[in-house]
C-alpha cells in the first residue's frame, strides 16, 4: 500500500485536479447555454401567447353591432322563364334559324318581356334577332335584337322584346337569327311577364361599433350575403372598384359591392368608425330577376315572406351576423321602406 501511494507521483495528482476542473467548466458552461435556451424559448412563448391572445380578443371584441335593417320596396313586372334552349350551330347561314320549333304558353294579359342568352359564345361579332310568332297563325307578334362579340365570349345578353300583352292564352315560339355566318353556342332563355308584385331592391343596415372595440374600417370590411337564391361576397365599393380586370376574373361569379353612408359622424371619418357615437348605413342593392347584369344571380330581389343572412367581417376578423326577415306581405310599401 506504501509503495502504491509512494508511486502516485504529485504530477499526476495535478493532472487528475485539472481533469476535474475542466469537466466541472464544461457543466458550467452547457448548463448556462441550457438556461439560456430555456428563457429564450420560454419569451418567445410568451410572446406567441400573448398575440394569439390578442388577436383572440381582436376577433371578440373589435366587431360591429347592427341598430336596425330595412329595405326599399318597388313595384315591378313580375318575370318568369317559359322556355330554355341549349344551341349549338356551326357555319349557320345569314338568316337561318338556330332554335328548335318549341312552343311555350303565354297567358292572357302577358308577354314575352325579353329572350335571354346565357354563356352565349360567338365564332365572330353579329347582330341576333328574336322573333316571337303565334303558333296558331305563324304570324310576327314581336321582336328584339342585340349585338354579340366574339372577343367576349362567353358572354350573358339580353334582347328585349317589343311585344303588347297577349289577349288570350294560347302557344307561341321563337326563332334567333344572324346577320352574319357563323358559329354560336350557349343558353337561350325566352322570359316572360306575370304580373306586377312588390320586391325588396336595396338592403340598409345601420352599424356602429360595439362597446370596447378599436376603430373599425368599412371600407376593409367585407359581408358574405346568404338569400334563398344563392350567395354572394361583397367588398365595399371602393375595394372592388379598385381591382383589376385580372384580379376580377380571380374571384367567383358571386362577388359583388356595398357602399356606405355617414347617418352621425362628427368628425367625417365615415367609413371608419372612430368613435362610439359613429353611425353608418351599409347598402346593398339588388336586382330583378332574370336581369341580365354583372350582379351575381344570387342577389336578386327579395320577394314578399324571404329571409337573408348577412355576414360582416372587420379588418379585425371579428364576425357580426345579421338576419334580415321580407314579411309575407309588401303590400302598401311600394316606394317606401319596410323594417326587416
Amino acid at each position: 500500500m506504501g509503495n502504491k501511494l509512494e508511486n502516485w507521483s504529485g504530477d499526476e495528482r495535478g493532472m487528475t485536479g485539472i481533469g476535474v476542473l475542466i469537466l466541472f467548466i464544461a457543466l458550467v458552461l452547457v448548463a448556462a447555454i441550457a438556461s439560456g435556451l430555456i428563457l429564450d424559448t420560454a419569451g418567445v412563448l410568451q410572446n406567441t401567447a400573448q398575440n394569439t391572445g390578442e388577436q383572440s380578443t381582436s376577433e371578440v371584441s373589435d366587431r360591429l353591432s347592427v341598430l336596425s335593417s330595412s329595405g326599399d320596396v318597388v313595384n315591378v313586372e313580375g318575370l318568369e322563364s317559359l322556355y330554355t334552349e341549349d344551341i349549338s350551330v356551326t357555319g349557320v347561314a345569314v338568316g337561318a334559324n338556330m332554335s328548335s320549333p318549341h312552343s311555350f304558353t303565354v297567358s292572357d294579359g302577358e308577354r314575352v318581356d325579353s329572350v335571354n342568352l346565357n354563356g352565349w359564345s360567338a365564332s365572330t361579332d353579329a347582330t341576333l334577332t328574336a322573333t316571337v310568332y303565334d303558333n296558331s297563325t305563324n304570324t310576327n307578334v314581336g321582336s328584339g335584337t342585340v349585338s354579340v362579340s366574339a372577343a367576349d365570349s362567353p358572354s350573358d345578353y339580353k334582347i328585349n322584346v317589343s311585344m303588347t300583352d297577349v289577349s288570350s292564352t294560347g302557344e307561341y315560339y321563337v326563332e334567333l337569327t344572324s346577320d352574319t355566318s357563323g358559329d354560336f353556342s350557349g343558353e337561350m332563355e325566352v322570359v316572360g311577364t306575370d304580373g306586377t308584385v312588390d320586391r325588396v331592391s336595396v338592403l340598409h343596415t345601420t352599424v356602429y361599433r360595439s362597446p370596447g372595440a378599436s376603430d373599425v374600417d368599412l371600407q376593409q370590411a367585407t359581408i358574405e350575403y346568404f338569400s334563398p337564391y344563392g350567395t354572394a361576397f361583397l367588398l365595399h365599393e371602393e375595394e372592388y372598384n379598385a381591382l383589376s380586370s385580372s384580379e376580377l376574373e380571380n374571384f367567383t361569379d358571386n362577388l359583388a359591392s356595398f357602399s356606405t353612408e355617414a347617418v352621425k359622424d362628427d368628425d367625417g371619418s365615415v367609413p371608419v368608425l372612430n368613435s362610439r357615437d359613429d353611425r353608418a348605413i351599409i347598402n346593398i342593392g339588388l336586382h330583378n330577376d332574370f336581369v341580365v347584369t354583372d350582379q351575381p344571380d344570387s342577389m336578386i330581389y327579395l320577394h314578399e315572406g324571404d329571409s337573408a343572412t348577412l355576414r360582416l367581417t372587420t379588418q379585425h376578423g371579428a364576425t357580426t351576423t345579421e338576419i334580415v326577415n321580407v314579411p309575407e306581405s309588401l303590400a302598401g310599401y311600394d316606394g317606401s321602406s319596410v323594417v326587416l
